[in-house]
Formats: structure tokens, C-alpha cells, sequence
């Protein structure tokens, strides 16, 4: 048989690839959100320095002093992590730069970090402060961040003679950083995200890989080494307790179903002896019932015409009673032999019953024994689709037996109830000795008494096959010392 598949590993499997899923986008998108935020950071950060910048320069501006604007731009400009500091005119030339070499230089609007205020075809004023920023890759490979701060013709810088009026913005001055530092960072924290995300999958993993095991692999062996004990043939194996949840009712499933099959086991090995000893019986009655006959036949005649004070007569005696006795169990065994096929119509059980309690009635009175049981005109239990005359035997049998087994006197009590739908059930309560637990499973075997050399042994295997044939149950409840209960379950009319 080929190796069966964990189902933890698979579980693992199917819940690893979800957190995979989960956790990547989850881990993609707390990475684009950092660097959204930290964009945003640098964005602010340059645009308040860029701020203070023009407005550090205006007066020198105004005043048109160049030497005081450059020195101005190169502090600035060599402060950590800024890369350079530039004023461009409206032809893109470069007036005033942090580095001396790029001064009248002219800058190509073309340019990727020209392209924030010329591609979109409007002039700086018109744009918003995000689009005067700037990614951009540089030719050795390098992003740099740049920001634009366009510088107006204010009122001022018109009247003073050095501008027209009618020149909006007179250039723009640009403030480029290196993102190395946020670029490493957010590689930083890339790794940092995948390296916790791997890690809680693997712990996930393991959680759940032990935890199913542990929970559902271990105890489905358990029920599969069960199956398998069961499949060879032993019905007497039950899977120990596993629990409440559904592991646990599927064991407690199968140990009914197990239980279920041993009984319906029983049964038909009951069935079967029954049947076999019925035929064997009928063959050895014929066989041994006429010349039986003959002998008790003999002997009585003997008996009869022999004194009373001959020696001999005592040991005829004991032939004459044996023989009686061989030939009583002789037609107990005719009688288990014939056994025929139920005659069913709608019966009142209160009924049969009384009658079945009308023939013992007289020798429970002898033992001091009362009889409890529910008149007929009260017993409201519905008519009954059995065979009356076969189970008034029944009955018959069981009632002799309670009181065989009471000895001291006590009561019987016979009552009949629906137990379910579709069925009633008689009990014969008795107050007798009881039966040993030992002797339960042999009790409706044939030939297997209790009462030694007053029973035959074939009364409740006889009760039991009339019960099976009426597609019922016979089961008995016994403690010694306090008495024994038969139930005799049996189907109502309606199931007919």
C-alpha cells in the first residue's frame, strides 16, 4: 500500500505559500510606503532649506552683490549631504553654484533633472510644490533628489530697475542631495521586513506542522492502527479516548461501529449454531426417540409388576425416571427443531402477557412469588406485528426462569413500553440470584444452563432465535445478588 501523504506537511505547505503571498505583499507595500515617507521627509526638508536660502539672499540680491550671494551658496552648499546649490537664469545658464566649476554653464532643458519644470510645458509658478521635485539617475548609475525653488520677480526686485515688470520668474535655484543614505536605508529595511516575514513564516510553519500532528496526525494513526487491528478480525479492539473535539467523535464512532459488528457478529454465528443444531437435533431425535420409547415403555411395565419389596425395584426406578428425562429433552429438541416461520398480525402484547402469566401464575404462588404486571385494558402501549402463540413462548420461558431463580420468594415484574419508533419493549424484571458476568456472553447459546440438572439449556437460546426471526432483539442485564432483566425488543404493528 502506497505511503500516505502527511497531512500536516501539506497543511504547512498550503499555509507557508498564504503567508508567502500575504506577508510579500504586505512586506511590498510597507517598503513603498517607507519610501513614499521618507521622499516626503527629504521633499519637506529641502524645500524649507531651499526657503531659507532665498530668502537669506534676497537683500544681497537686491543689492546686486554677487560675491556676498556666492559665499552664501557655498556655505550652504558644503553643509553634509547637500550636493550642490545652483541659481540658474531664464536661459539656463548657471549664475551662482556651490561649485566653482559649473558657473556659466549652460544646462540643457532637456535634462533629467531639467525636466520637472520644462516637460510639463508650464512655468514654475503654475506648479505645485511636489512637481518641482525630481528623481532622477545620474551617468554613473547614482539617483539624486533634486528640488526646484523658482525665484519670482517680486515688487521689489521690479521697481528697483533691474527686472521688467512684465518677467514672472527671473530663474530658479536648484538643491541637489545624493538618496545613497535613503537608498541604503530602505535596502536596510527591505531585509529587515523580509528577514522578520521569513522568520514568522517559518514559526507559523512550525506551529501549525507541530500542532497538527500533535492534535489530528498522532490520533489519526491511532483510529488507522484501529481500522487496521478491527480489519484482521478483531472485533474486541476499542481506540482509548481522544478527546471531544471531531478526532475524538470519530473515535468514539467507530468504537459503536465496532461495537456493532461484534454484536451483529454474535448473531449470525448464533443464527448459524442454531441452524446447525437444529438439523442435527431433528436427525437424532428420529433416531433415538423410538427406541427411547421402547425402553421407558419396558421399563414401566416392569415397574408396575414388580413388589414392592424387591431389591430391584429401586435401580428400576432410576432407569424409569432417566429414561423420562432423555425423553423430555428428546422433545425439547423436536420442539427447537421445528421451529417455523412467524405467523404476524396486530397483537395486544398486555395480552399475551396475561396469558403467558395465567400458565406460570400457579407455580410462582408455590415459591411465593407475586406477578406485577399492567392489566390490558390499561396498558397503552400499541398493538404489537409478531407472532402471538411464539411469543407467549417467549415470555413463558422467561417468567419460569425468574422464577427458578428466585428461591427465596420476591416479585416479578413484566411491563412493555415504546422504546423508539417503530418499536416496544418487554421487560421481565426478577429479584433472583442473578447471573455470574462471566456467563452473560454463553446465555442464549444452546445446551448452556444454569440451573444444572433442572434445565436442557434450550428455553432462551429457543426465545432468542423466535425474537431474531421477528426482527427484534433479546439482551439481558444481570448483577448477582440483586436480581436479572430481560428486554425483549419487537416491532410494532405499524411496521408491518
Amino acid at each position: 500500500m502506497a505511503r500516505a501523504r502527511s497531512i500536516g506537511s501539506r497543511v504547512a505547505v498550503i499555509v507557508g505559500t498564504t503567508l508567502v503571498v500575504a506577508l510579500g505583499v504586505g512586506a511590498w507595500m510597507t517598503s513603498v510606503s517607507y519610501e513614499r515617507q521618507a521622499m516626503s521627509e527629504t521633499f519637506r526638508g529641502l524645500h524649507r532649506l531651499g526657503d531659507t536660502v532665498k530668502r537669506s539672499l534676497r537683500h544681497a540680491m537686491l543689492e546686486t552683490d554677487r560675491a556676498t550671494i556666492a559665499v552664501m551658496v557655498n556655505d550652504v552648499g558644503a553643509q553634509e549631504g547637500i550636493e550642490g546649490i545652483r541659481i540658474y537664469n531664464k536661459d539656463g545658464r548657471i549664475v551662482v553654484s556651490s561649485r566653482a566649476d559649473e558657473v556659466q554653464k549652460r544646462v540643457d532643458t532637456a535634462d533629467t533633472a531639467c525636466r520637472a519644470c520644462h516637460a510639463s510645458g508650464k512655468a514654475p509658478r503654475t506648479l505645485a510644490p511636489e512637481e518641482l521635485a525630481n528623481v532622477y539617475t545620474d551617468a554613473n548609475g547614482e539617483r539624486r533628489f533634486q528640488i526646484i525653488e523658482p525665484v519670482y520677480n517680486e515688487r521689489d526686485c521690479s521697481t528697483s530697475g533691474c527686472h521688467p515688470s512684465g518677467q514672472a520668474v527671473l530663474g530658479v535655484m536648484g538643491i541637489t542631495v545624493p538618496l545613497a543614505t535613503i537608498d541604503a536605508e530602505l535596502a536596510a529595511h527591505r531585509t529587515h521586513v523580509l528577514a522578520v516575514s521569513a522568520a514568522a513564516i517559518g514559526l507559523v510553519c512550525a506551529v501549525v506542522l507541530f500542532m497538527l500532528r500533535r492534535l489530528v496526525s498522532r490520533r489519526l494513526r491511532r483510529l488507522l492502527e484501529g481500522t487496521r487491528v478491527v480489519a484482521s478480525g478483531n472485533l474486541e479492539h476499542r481506540i482509548p479516548t481522544l478527546g471531544s473535539d471531531e478526532v475524538g467523535v470519530l473515535a468514539e464512532s467507530f468504537n459503536r461501529m465496532t461495537e456493532t459488528l461484534q454484536d451483529t457478529r454474535g448473531q449470525l454465528l448464533q443464527s448459524e449454531r442454531l441452524a446447525s443444531l437444529g438439523r442435527l437435533s431433528a436427525g437424532i431425535a428420529h433416531e433415538i426417540n423410538n427406541p427411547l420409547t421402547g425402553v421407558l415403555l419396558c421399563g414401566s411395565t416392569v415397574l408396575d409388576d414388580m413388589a414392592d419389596d424387591d431389591p430391584r425395584r429401586e435401580h428400576l426406578q432410576v432407569i424409569v425416571q432417566e429414561t423420562t428425562r432423555c425423553r423430555d429433552i428428546i422433545r425439547s429438541l423436536l420442539d427447537f427443531a421445528r421451529q417455523r416461520v412467524p405467523q404476524k398480525s396486530a397483537v395486544r402484547v398486555a395480552e399475551v402477557i396475561e396469558r403467558a402469566v395465567r400458565i406460570v401464575r400457579n407455580q410462582a404462588q408455590i415459591g411465593h412469588i407475586e406477578i406485577v404486571y399492567t392489566p390490558p385494558e390499561q396498558c397503552t402501549v400499541p398493538p404489537l406485528y409478531v407472532d402471538a402463540g411464539q411469543i407467549q413462548q417467549v415470555l413463558l420461558n422467561l417468567a419460569l426462569n425468574a422464577v427458578d431463580a428466585m428461591q427465596k420468594g420476591g416479585t416479578i415484574t413484566i411491563s412493555a413500553a415504546v422504546v423508539d419508533d417503530g418499536f416496544a419493549e418487554v421487560r421481565v424484571i426478577d429479584q433472583g440470584v442473578g447471573i455470574p458476568t462471566e456467563n452473560l456472553p454463553r446465555l442464549f447459546e444452546p445446551f448452556f444452563s444454569t440451573k444444572g440438572v433442572k434445565g436442557n439449556g434450550l428455553g432462551l437460546a429457543v426465545s432468542w432465535g423466535i425474537v431474531e426471526q421477528h426482527g427484534g432483539s433479546l439482551r439481558v442485564e444481570s448483577e448477582v445478588g440483586r436480581g436479572t432483566t430481560f428486554f425483549v425488543r419487537l416491532p410494532l404493528a405499524q411496521r408491518g
